[in-house]
């Protein structure tokens, strides 16, 4: 698995798309405190005092929370000059892979604001979770899956932009929470007639076979 890790899951088809119909929401706060099956009581999912989700649970819910959580920091990273979101992209990256990380986002995250050079104003790239499959999992390593859906605005550009993708986090547990090994993001399902990845009803529900909806019990 390529060690490429986007925080913004599917930032590279972002930028690719954008020209022409590209990018959707993101609160990182709303990611769900779930412990299931941990014997270690904590707080439970929460942002720090620089907006970095923190304090996961070293569980399968955990894991996916924090899959959620970290797929949905596209907007904050963009909010921030090169050397704080620097330090904010090495904080939820593994060790091994945090030097190639902290690279690729921020040259990802300097294409993006290039493609959007034209307009005025605040960027703002949402990432909502739609349905989550945890593909493996292990105290000490997990995969998750993310069908997520992207959507990128900023005035004076044409329309906002929507795009759906297959995000897929590999995670491992390092310093009491779960960072990311790397990420890998294939386009589609997209439910939208316009999109070149269309899904029909049987493809989509193929493609989306075991995920479970985000924020359903």
């Amino acid at each position: 698995m390529s060690r490429r890790a986007l925080v913004s899951g599917g930032l590279v088809l972002l930028v690719a798309g954008f020209a022409t119909r590209t990018l959707f929401f993101g609160d990182v706060a709303s990611a769900r405190s779930v412990g299931q099956g941990s014997s270690v009581v904590t707080e439970g999912p929460r942002l720090d005092a620089s907006g970095v989700p923190v304090g996961f649970a070293r569980t399968q819910n955990g894991a996916r929370d924090a899959a959620i959580a970290y797929v949905q920091m596209g907007d904050l990273v963009l909010s921030l000059d090169p050397s704080a979101a620097a330090g904010v992209l090495r904080r939820v990256a593994s060790r091994e892979s945090s030097d190639e990380f902290v690279q690729s986002e921020l040259f990802g995250f300097a294409q993006l604001r290039d493609a959007l050079g034209r307009g005025s104003g605040p960027i703002r790239l949402r990432v909502g979770v739609v349905a989550t499959r945890v593909d493996a999992f292990s105290p000490d390593r997990a995969e998750v899956r993310l069908w997520r859906v992207a959507i990128l605005s900023r005035d004076g550009m044409t329309n906002p932009g929507e795009q759906w993708a297959m995000v897929i986090y590999d995670l491992v547990w390092e310093q009491g929470d779960w960072k990311i090994w790397s990420e890998t993001d294939v386009p589609g399902p997209d439910p939208a007639a316009s999109s070149s990845q269309l899904a029909t009803p049987s493809e989509l529900e193929a493609a989306l076979a075991g995920f479970e909806p985000v924020g359903m019990p």
